[in-house]
């Protein structure tokens, strides 16, 4: 028998191998002590977690699983976590009693009917005509079955055999904890009465002929409403509608958590911002379908078909996408994080800006994926993903240690790579042009020539990098650290570059041209030979600074710490100086006879030099 396992079965299995054989070694043991089966035929990989996931897919694939949790539950009896997932095996194997599926695979219901209870201890005679010890065994097993109706319906001779009636659920509690044999109490209370239980059994009724065509009807009723009504906002959860036909339905801002839509056609449906948690999609055909801004946390998508789907700004946290096509599909935005895609096809899928830490992708193919902005921090993949080169280093970059690593003329365009730890990479020549690099370590890296327009490096630490002859066009450097930074020759042109500290950086000869550097602390910086033509340079720190021959023309220097600043050369014409410490009064007369404009503050008119 094989056990229906969805993705977080597949997960709790994988973790309790794992924790009761932390070893190959161990684990190969076990299956050839008690199942007399080679791991290396198997599984070749080299990692434990990619092994005992491999090993569960062949177990499932050749129908085993079950004989695999038994083999490992015996090999080491006392793991906790394998007696958890014993005794969920124990639960499922129970209620297979009354839920079926047909060669065809559909579901067929069967309801626990009567429990059969065979009692040793004293005569048959004796318990017939005792009526107060039928009272009392009666109110025992009511007890026993958390206080649900049961009663004795019939008494038969040989050993005792009662038959109860009662709740569905009553019986089913009472028959698992007989079953399990962990019915101290219960045993001890009937021992006082003379009497033991010797046997149990479920009398099971197939209601298959009675229900399907009165369930089918109110599916079909129910899809049909659905289809010629709007259902915009309706309160559908928990609903049935297994199977149903309804592509092309209305179904935004519907409740639909914890709905049965398992194999349901929804193609080109309408599931905008509707709440499907915890519901179940399985084998369900979505193609083509509407779910931007839906909330899909938890839901069961294994086998699900989503091919061209919209799932923009989707919240699919958690969410079990085993299996399930997802190929074109726009997941732009949305949350993915921690979700199981094993073996789902993602090709060609767009997943700009999509949240995707501690995601599985084990796997999964991904070729052609537009992963650009994606958060991959912690997402699982293994040697069988299939992943396109770019992102599998973006991968790599982000989840292993690359300090130092050779990344030279490398394509990492628009990733993801916040926090990055890339102290000391060679990035010369890379193309990381709208990347996000926000607080990213890249002290001392070599980027030079190094492509970073329109690049996200707010709050990076940049110190002491090389940053020569890069194209910084555009490149949001607002609080990052660029003490000791080489960037002579750079293009810096609009850049925003505010509050961002820049002492003792090599700027010479760059294109400062137009940028905001307001704030900004330039001490001892060399800006020799630099264009910052019309920047915005107001209230920063410029004292000891080297800006000759800077063109400085039309720039704004108010409230700038000029102090030891050497201006000898530079191009100040229609430059703006205002409350300027550290100028002395043969300076200014110098500057604004070079063309500066100086606008000293209110209270201090006295002071004015004018040029003539």
């Amino acid at each position: 028998m094989n056990l229906g396992l969805s993705g977080q079965k597949r997960k709790e299995l994988q973790h309790a191998l794992i924790d009761a054989f932390p070893s190959k070694t161990s684990l190969e043991r076990m299956l050839t002590f008690e199942l007399d089966k080679n791991l290396d035929e198997i599984a070749t990989d080299t990692n434990l977690q990619d092994i005992v996931f491999n090993l569960i897919k062949t177990a499932y694939s050749e129908n085993w699983v079950e004989k695999l949790i038994s083999a490992a539950c015996k090999s080491n009896p006392e793991n906790p976590s394998l007696k958890a997932i014993s005794e969920a095996n124990i639960r499922i194997d129970f209620n297979s009693h009354e839920e079926q599926k047909d060669r065809n695979g559909k579901s067929n219901t069967k309801q626990v009917n009567r429990l059969v209870i065979e009692l040793d201890g004293i005569s048959y005679d004796e318990f017939l005509s005792d009526k107060e010890i039928q009272s009392a065994v009666s109110l025992l097993f009511q007890k026993a079955s958390g206080g649900t109706r049961i009663k004795i319906e019939k008494i038969e001779e040989g050993s005792i055999k009662i038959t109860l009636d009662g709740s569905q659920e009553g019986l089913k509690r009472l028959a698992g904890l007989i079953q399990s044999g962990e019915f101290r109490e219960l045993r001890k209370d009937l021992e006082k009465l003379g009497l033991s239980i010797k046997n149990a059994k479920l009398i099971v009724k197939d209601t298959t002929k009675e229900y399907e065509s009165a369930e089918i009807d109110g599916i079909s009723r129910l899809a049909k409403e659905i289809l010629e009504n709007s259902i915009y906002g309706r309160n559908l959860s928990g609903v049935n509608l297994t199977n149903a036909n309804l592509g092309g339905a209305n179904l935004s801002d519907a409740n639909l958590s914890d709905a049965n839509l398992g194999g349901a056609n929804l193609n080109d449906a309408n599931l905008g911002f509707a709440n499907v948690s915890f519901a179940n999609l399985s084998d369900s055909n979505l193609s083509d379908a509407n779910l931007g801004g839906a909330y899909l946390g938890d839901a069961n998508l294994s086998g699900a078909n989503l091919r061209s789907a919209y799932l923009g700004d989707a919240d699919l946290g958690g969410a079990d996408l085993c299996d399930a096509d997802l190929c074109d599909a726009d997941l732009g935005n949305a949350n993915l994080s921690s979700a199981d895609l094993i073996n789902a096809d993602l090709c060609d899928a767009y997943l700009c800006d999509a949240d995707l830490s501690n995601a599985n992708l084990s796997n999964a193919n991904l070729i052609n994926a537009d992963l650009s902005g994606a958060n991959l921090s912690g997402t699982i993949i293994n040697f069988e993903t299939k992943l396109d080169k770019k992102w599998r280093l973006v991968w790599e970059i982000v989840n292993q240690r690359t300090e130092k690593q050779d990344l030279r003329g490398a394509n990492l365009r628009g990733v993801k790579l916040s926090g990055a730890n890339l102290r000391g990479v060679k990035l010369s020549g890379a193309d990381l042009s709208s990347a996000d690099l926000r607080g990213a370590n890249l002290s001392s890296a070599d980027l030079s020539s190094t492509d970073l327009s329109s690049t996200d490096l707010r709050g990076a630490n940049l110190s002491s990098a090389d940053l020569s002859s890069a194209d910084l066009i555009g490149v949001n450097l607002i609080g990052a650290y660029l003490r000791g930074t080489y960037l002579r020759g750079a293009d810096l042109g609009g850049a925003y570059l505010s509050s961002t500290d820049f002492r003792c950086a090599n700027l010479s000869s760059a294109d400062l041209g137009g940028t905001y550097l307001r704030c900004a602390n330039l001490s001892g910086a060399d800006l020799g030979g630099a264009n910052v033509r019309g920047a915005n340079v107001r209230g920063a720190d410029l004292s000891s600074t080297d800006l000759s021959s800077t063109d400085l023309r039309g720039t704004d220097l108010s409230s700038t710490d000029l102090g030891g600043a050497n201006l000898s050369g530079a191009n100040v014409q229609n430059a703006r100086f205002a409350n300027n410490p550290g100028i002395s009064s043969e300076t200014k007369l110098d500057l604004i006879r070079r063309g500066a404009i100086f606008e000293d503050s209110p209270g201090e008119r006295s002071g004015v030099l004018l040029s003539r």
